[in-house]
């Protein structure tokens, strides 16, 4: 399943965990679903907001960490260093009923 078009400042995943990229989506490798979690539904982390924007009636993020990536460019902002991005990872999730948006 394809992720849906990206809205300025939102990384979109479409299955868990989320994981904000700055750019396109990323999907987890090697995990077995967990079976007794309800299907995967769409949600984002803004990432000009710092907050999780959820589509959907219900997901909410437990539990995230953030990781920091090095890239394979330079940095614009210090000569002589490469890019880092940091990321926040969300590792666990819960769906509470509710209406989009509350």
């Amino acid at each position: 399943m394809q992720g849906q078009p990206r809205r300025e400042g939102a990384a979109w995943d479409p299955g868990p965990p989320l994981r904000a990229t700055g750019e396109g989506q990323e999907r987890s490798r090697g995990r077995r679903p967990d079976l007794r979690s309800p299907p995967p539904l769409l949600r984002s982390f803004n990432t000009d907001t710092m907050r999780v924007d959820t589509n959907c009636s219900c997901c909410r993020p437990l539990s995230s960490h953030e990781k920091q990536l090095v890239l394979p460019c330079p940095d614009p902002k210090v000569r002589g260093r490469q890019l880092t991005l940091t990321l926040q990872l969300f590792s666990r999730c819960t769906c509470r009923s509710q209406r989009c948006g509350d």
